[in-house]
């Protein structure tokens, strides 16, 4: 079932709110509107089943820090972020909240983006949201959030981008490699002192000494230093591309900047690459320009979690490291088999264009379930019927079980391939299965997909208890979440006294 995500970028009173609709297979931008009356948009929306909630954390309020390990261990990048960050400000890491980004991995050495605030505000953050009635999913800077944008930019995963959000009172500059943020800063300077450092360019256009003098004049007259923001940007150009090698080829703007005659043009200067304003990419069939391009950078964090930084990991699963499960249970693969292509019949039989093609799987299906069953004389004609019949077994033995002594591997995973939402793609590696515990090990493609393979396994009536699922993100070329899911297969009771 499609994610309804909502994404907001709040500034002063009014805030830009971005509709997105999420699948396993489709991202989709539904709506995207300005309001002042959050109460009033979320009381139409209630019959929209909103999923989740991103919204910023305010840049201002986070310290970040770019910095190299002679590890790739994730463990231990764990385990020593929090003593990099302590050095760099005042407060000791207990006061702290920090996660961190992987931006680069080469032999034995990580590039990564470490973040922190203080816990306190995290709480408070959390508390104004509740305010209005909202509990946000995550906490990502909002500098951050970029990435999501670079990723619809950029194919390669190595090419370097800058965003420029130019806000009413302060702007954000966030670089970015690929699907990756590598920094992100808060600016003094919004939409005023851009406009006056234009004005002085153009009055003064004849000399360029002259052009210089105006800019200086305008950063000294109380009004948001704009030479600071220019001298401020290209200082952090500079460092980047000295200290780490990464050369920014294009900045895109954002926020308010549309606003600004010329602005593109006089950055392009000065800067001496290419300066576009942002506007959404074709393949999302939305005609989304630069001022909400943070609404929407913020609402993408909920289809690509495991590789950003996220305050408020604390409270859940995030970069959960693997435990060890008991006694392994080591299934044939042939059971797995005759799953994946039970599977794909059902699937195919639903689309009447692909059911010559049903023949041919019936008679794999037969093989298959002649071994499985011990049975060689099942039929090509019989084989899935025999198979659904193991269905309806279970079926049965949902209403009258009340051991788990008979609940078979065949069984078990039947339940899961008639539970589990095609949508969803899951690799399951492992299932451990005793008298009261049953254990599944496996990969999905992201941290999301975990809540709707539980919610649905929730449906079969064996099923007791869930623990909170062990999640750890995959460092290697596939890609995705290792994922420990446990399950209790029957109530735990209370001892009694006296016994």
């Amino acid at each position: 079932m499609p994610t309804r995500i909502l994404g907001i970028d709040p500034e002063n009173n009014s805030l830009k709110i971005v509709e997105v609709l999420q699948s396993f297979r489709k991202m989709k931008v539904v709506k995207a509107t300005t309001t002042d009356d959050l109460d009033s948009y979320i009381s139409a929306m209630n019959n929209e089943q909103i999923s989740t909630i991103m919204a910023p954390f305010s840049q201002e309020l986070v310290t970040n820090r770019l910095t190299h390990f002679p590890f790739v261990s994730s463990k231990k990048l764990e385990q020593t972020t929090p003593f990099e960050l302590e050095s760099w400000v005042p407060f000791s890491v207990e006061d702290f909240i920090i996660d961190y980004q992987v931006v680069k991995k080469e032999k034995n050495t990580s590039m990564v983006l470490i973040s922190g605030t203080r816990k306190e505000n995290v709480r408070n953050w959390i508390s104004k949201w509740e305010e209005k009635g909202l509990n946000p999913h995550s906490a990502v800077p909002e500098g951050i959030a970029y990435r999501n944008l670079s990723r619809l930019v950029v194919k390669d995963q190595e090419t370097p981008l800058a965003f420029l959000n130019i806000g009413e009172t302060r702007s954000v500059l966030a670089i970015t490699r690929g699907d990756r943020a590598v920094l992100a800063r808060s600016l003094p300077g919004g939409v005023e002192s851009f406009e006056q450092v234009l004005v002085s360019e153009r009055k003064d256009s004849d000399k360029k000494a002259q052009k210089a003098v105006a800019i200086e004049k305008t950063a000294s007259n109380g009004n948001a230093v704009p030479a600071r923001v220019m001298a401020e940007i290209k200082n952090t150009l500079r460092y980047i591309s000295v200290e780490e090698g990464i050369e920014v080829s294009k900045l895109f703007l954002c926020g308010h900047a549309e606003q600004i005659k010329g602005l593109p043009e006089f950055l392009a200067e000065k800067l001496g690459f290419e300066v576009s304003l942002w506007f959404a990419p074709p393949e999302l069939e939305t005609d989304l320009g630069p001022e909400y391009a943070l609404a929407l950078a913020v609402a993408l964090e909920q289809s690509h979690p495991s590789k950003g930084i996220n305050l408020r990991k604390d409270e859940f699963a995030h970069r959960a490291e693997s435990r060890g499960v008991g006694t392994k249970v080591v299934f044939p693969s042939l059971i797995a088999a005759a799953i994946i292509i039970l599977i794909l019949v059902n699937v195919l039989f639903k689309n009447r264009e692909l059911q010559a093609q049903a023949a041919t799987l019936d008679a794999k299906i037969a093989v298959v379930a002649g071994g499985v069953l011990g049975d060689n004389k099942i039929s090509p004609q019989n084989a899935l019927t025999t198979l659904n019949q193991q269905l309806d077994d279970i079926k049965k033995m949902e209403e009258s079980i009340g051991k788990t002594d008979y609940l078979t591997p065949l069984q078990t995973m039947t339940a899961l391939s008639k539970y589990i939402p095609e949508t969803v793609n899951i690799d399951i590696e492992e299932l451990t299965l005793n008298d009261k515990l049953l254990t599944i090990t496996g990969i999905v493609p992201d941290y999301s997909q975990m809540d709707l393979i539980t919610n649905a396994l929730q449906g079969f009536k064996v099923f007791k208890k869930f623990e909170p699922p062990s999640l750890k993100e995959r460092i290697d070329k596939k890609g995705g979440v290792q994922f420990t899911l446990k399950i209790l297969l029957t109530e735990e009771k209370e001892e009694q006294p006296g016994k």
